[in-house]
């Protein structure tokens, strides 16, 4: 089950990361 987890906690944090980038892409667009 600690696999899972681990797995689970990498995942989101690729796409916080994602979504994060995507913020930052769109503010350069707008800007």
């Amino acid at each position: 089950m600690e696999n899972v987890a681990i797995l689970l906690g990498r995942r989101i944090e690729v796409l916080h990361m994602n979504f994060t980038f995507m913020e930052q892409f769109v503010d350069i667009v707008r800007a």
